[in-house]
């Protein structure tokens, strides 16, 4: 049984690769699709909304990031998340609370993060999403809109007249009956190859989400930092972004790893907490403490390239790697 289901999943995978070779072939070679960025002003609160991509193929997740700054001792409520989105599947989701802002020390950041995907293919929009806000001074309160966003889904399969069985023909006038016997038997033959290539390509993608929906924490960051080292163009801009979305990762896999909620700590509170556990070196606190310092001067500075971003990936995986193994942590000073 185990050898079957291996030999099928193979089979999947090389079909959707032969599939997927043919619709890009098919498309010629396209540029690529700048993310989406928004943001909204209320007064002092202020709402930065990012698609990191306009456009994906089928069954492939785009993360959609909204990110709300405002003052301390604000509340800020996400609306509640549920497993869809709109013509959306929700595969994961995130939120994180009152994130100090080095250099802002009297305002705080509200994040929340879903990585999104979808089965229909078109143009796809996001509901309207509202953020609801309360102020301490002066005592006020609010609703930040936050409109439809668009995104591109695109078929792996080529477009065909001749694949769409809508669209067959009356046959008018004499015919052969060896030719009409002919043409139907490899009429035939189409359908039943494209009916087991979408039932082939279903089962993989089937088979993709299961197993992202189990991925391990190690397996789950290094994968994040992977797809941010390739998003890379040399821009200001958006290297400066890649630098928060690697941040974001680091203070996730510290949150999930080592039991510390680093998602609503400062750059210093998270290096004096890894100063704490035992099985943080030094060496391994200074190493993040770069990674950290790369991402500050990317956002004040302006001054990030992309060697920096690929030194602070490499530097944060084998970060991952050192200190991922499941071992019993003890905190510096315990008995």
């Amino acid at each position: 049984m185990s050898l079957h289901r291996t030999t099928l999943t193979q089979a999947a995978l090389f079909f959707w690769m032969v599939i997927q070779s043919l619709a890009l072939s098919a498309q010629g070679p396209s540029s690529a699709v700048p993310p989406t960025e928004r943001r909204y002003v209320d007064g002092p609160v202020v709402a930065i909304v990012e698609l990191e991509k306009a456009s994906v193929l089928i069954a492939e997740s785009a993360k959609l990031t909204i990110h709300v700054d405002a003052p301390v001792g604000s509340s800020i409520r996400f609306p509640e998340v549920t497993d869809q989105l709109g013509s959306f599947d929700v595969i994961t989701a995130d939120q994180w609370s009152a994130i100090p802002l080095d250099g802002q020390s009297s305002r705080r950041r509200w994040t929340m993060t879903l990585e999104i995907e979808s089965l229909e293919t078109g143009t796809q929009k996001t509901p309207e999403i509202l953020i609801q806000y309360d102020l301490p001074e002066p005592a006020t309160n609010g609703i930040i809109r936050i409109e439809p966003i668009e995104l591109v889904v695109q078929s792996v399969l080529p477009e065909s007249e001749s694949s769409d069985i809508t669209q067959i023909r009356e046959i008018k006038g004499p015919v052969d009956p060896d030719q009409s016997s002919s043409r139907t038997s490899i009429a035939s033959v189409v359908w039943i190859a494209t009916a087991a290539l979408s039932g082939l390509l279903f089962f993989w993608v089937w088979r993709i989400r299961r197993k992202r929906r189990q991925l391990p924490l190690d397996v789950w960051a290094k994968r994040e930092i992977a797809a941010i080292r390739r998003r890379g163009d040399h821009t200001v801009d958006q290297n400066h972004r890649l630098h928060s979305q690697l941040v974001d990762v680091l203070r996730q896999y510290v949150t999930e790893r080592f039991s510390i909620d680093a998602g609503s700590m400062s750059s210093t509170e998270i290096l004096a907490a890894l100063r704490s556990i035992d099985r943080v070196s030094d060496d391994q606190t200074q190493a993040i403490r770069v990674i950290l310092e790369q991402a500050d001067q990317a956002r004040f500075a302006g001054t990030s390239t992309l060697d920096s971003i690929d030194s602070s990936c490499d530097i944060l995986r084998d970060f991952i790697t050192e200190t991922y193994p499941p071992v019993q942590l003890k905190h510096k000073g315990a008995a």
